[in-house]
């Protein structure tokens, strides 16, 4: 979704595709949607300008295999960022990363943590300053470590303290985080009509920022993608 608002937007995008789960399938559906919406919005000739086969030229897919080749690819961002910057492609403006957590939790066992922290440090520092200097939006989907109930039982519609993965050294490093859960556990109980009616509530919330305050927000997933 967000490489469809750059896009719009005239911007380009950096995928990193650590997980191997980029679905172009579902980028051309909310690409498909939202540009119908912005044709009703807008003239046709300024929508025109947006284009499913122009989101896709300008989205640059990479899928490293483990946290070596992420690295690798990380201290090489600004290059591509740098090289892409001609009258037939968008500007780089947003790099995602997704996710930070698969090849780190993969590659590192528990006999060495301090390796993973610094390898995590160095990817952390290098987006940063890619970020400050080239003025790009990076956004780094991390993964749920526990989920743990008020009650202490996991079966419980209730999560209750939700504990992102890699720990202190990955929360210290990035400036906004946000938190998008369900209010109800939708696999706590086996009814339809459960799931139906509170497994799709969904709640993003800031839980960490250096300009706003904590906030909530309900949401729901459709055609278009996140949607208030």
């Amino acid at each position: 979704q967000l490489c469809v608002i750059a896009a719009m937007q005239g911007f380009g995008t950096i995928y990193v595709d650590t997980e191997k789960k980029l679905s172009v399938e579902r980028l051309l559906e909310i690409g498909m949607e939202r540009s119908t919406s912005l044709m009703h919005d807008i003239s046709i000739t300024e929508a025109s300008r947006f284009s499913s086969q122009e989101m896709l030229d300008n989205i640059m897919i990479h899928k490293p295999n483990d946290t070596h080749e992420l690295k690798t690819l990380v201290d090489k961002l600004d290059e591509e960022i740098l090289m892409r910057i001609s009258p037939s492609t968008l500007p780089v403006k947003l790099i995602v990363l997704d996710s930070i957590a698969a090849p780190t939790r993969r590659d590192f066992g528990g006999g060495s943590a301090p390796q993973r922290v610094l390898t995590i440090l160095q990817i952390a520092q290098t987006l940063k300053r890619i970020a400050g200097q080239l003025k790009v939006a990076i956004v780094v989907i991390n993964q749920v470590d526990k989920v743990i109930s008020h009650s202490g039982d996991l079966n419980q519609n209730d999560y209750g303290s939700v504990t992102a993965a890699l720990g202190p050294s990955w929360h210290h490093c990035v400036s906004t985080r946000i938190a998008l859960e369900h209010q109800h556990d939708p696999h706590g109980d086996d009814s339809m009509a459960v799931y139906s009616d509170q497994g799709r509530k969904r709640i993003a919330s800031i839980v960490k920022s250096n300009i706003v305050q904590r906030s909530s927000i309900a949401y729901e997933i459709n055609h278009r993608g996140i949607c208030d």
